[in-house]
């Protein structure tokens, strides 16, 4: 004990930190955790955009299990059984596909359930009304074609896209939309952008024209495709080259 207490002496009084000691310390913490929380939140992004993408290939897939079950013809846009998440829901069963993980209009409230008609179901994703081909069937053009009435008489083969792995079957649907198909004919030109969410991921700011979106192509594929990329230079929501070319809209970044 006194080997201890005379060790004690030796290393002078003991000292508590000061006011000014005890704040730098809490100013440095606080700079180490402003610096690695945007790396959390990039983290988490990555990983609820891999689920996103995971569920946009299943619903792609589903679609091209409907066309092989149908001699190659896909859902017309509008038709009597409903719109293509109740059309396609045999093949792919679960509506939790449906949802986005990134998408707040889906993730907030009541926990996911199970919803018997998928077109009532909680839902993140559009698909391409493929207007331009529907269009051409009829020899209409922007002004003179309407997506009702009797199009869903009108049929179209997966085969027919002649740039599968360059065309969008599926998409990223805007939070505030409501929509389930995305017409390129739709006049105003270009009202259909705000239907689409271009930049639901990699945008932690949620800046307006940054960042990109997950969206399912024609050859089966799921790509990530930044803000504005998926309507310039070439609109890949158009199936026919002289739709893709002349309705290509390029918006600044």
């Amino acid at each position: 004990m006194r080997n201890q207490a005379s060790n004690l002496s030796r290393l002078g009084p003991l000292r508590a930190f000061t006011l000014v000691e005890l704040l730098t310390v809490i100013a440095i913490i606080a700079v180490l955790a402003a610096m690695l929380l945007p790396a959390l939140s990039s983290a988490k992004d990555n990983v609820r955009k891999t689920a996103c993408s995971h569920n946009l290939r299943q619903i792609d897939l589903a679609l091209a299990f409907y066309a092989t079950a149908n001699l190659d013809i896909i859902p017309p846009p509008q038709q009597p059984a409903g719109y293509w998440p109740i059309v396609l829901q045999p093949n792919y069963i679960n509506t939790q596909v449906l949802r986005c993980p990134s998408d707040p209009s889906v993730t907030q409230g009541a926990p996911a359930q199970q919803v018997v008609n998928a077109d009532f179901a909680p839902r993140s994703y559009v698909i391409n009304a493929f207007a331009d081909y529907y269009a051409s069937l009829t020899g209409a053009t922007p002004a003179t074609f309407v997506l009702a009435g009797n199009t869903w008489l009108l049929r179209m083969r997966l085969s027919t896209i002649t740039h599968p792995s360059d065309t969008i079957t599926f998409g990223e649907k805007a939070n505030s939309s409501s929509v389930f198909i995305i017409n390129t004919f739709q006049l105003p030109t270009g009202s259909y952008l705000p239907d689409l969410a271009e930049n639901r991921h990699d945008n932690l700011f949620l800046f307006p024209n940054k960042g990109g979106a997950n969206f399912a192509m024609a050859d089966g594929s799921v790509r990530y495709i930044p803000f504005g990329e998926s309507t310039c230079p070439i609109n890949l929501w158009a199936v026919l080259d002289k739709w893709r070319v002349s309705g290509a809209i390029c918006r600044p970044k």
